[in-house]
């Protein structure tokens, strides 16, 4: 079986930025796909990434780690990432402090 079904990812623009919106599941299965979206993006001259998490049903630590990792890529070429997100992610990003090191949208 497909676990990337279980993630939805679609590129929108928002200003001249990309806006990423994520509906599903972000887990170990499905995550990658959310990397190379975002590499990829990079790549063509977008620096500055917003995630739209708001319709994320469960998010675990290798997608954690992995918009930890879109950060660091972001910020190595000047850019920045934003999130907006629901309070089940909410609660996620306090208790792992992640939601001190990016931008937060309400």
């Amino acid at each position: 079986m497909d676990k990337q079904m279980d993630l939805k990812v679609e590129v929108a623009y928002e200003e001249g930025n990309p806006y990423v919106s994520l509906s599903g599941e972000m887990d170990v299965y499905t995550s990658p796909k959310v990397k190379q979206t975002a590499l990829n993006l990079i790549a063509e001259g977008k620096h500055h990434l917003i995630f739209d998490l708001t319709r994320v049903d469960y998010i675990d630590t290798a997608g954690l780690g992995v918009l930890v990792g879109i950060l660091k890529r972001a910020r190595e070429v000047g850019g920045s990432v934003e999130l907006c997100y629901s309070d089940q992610v909410k609660k996620v990003f306090e208790i792992t402090g992640l939601n001190k090191i990016f931008s937060i949208r309400e």
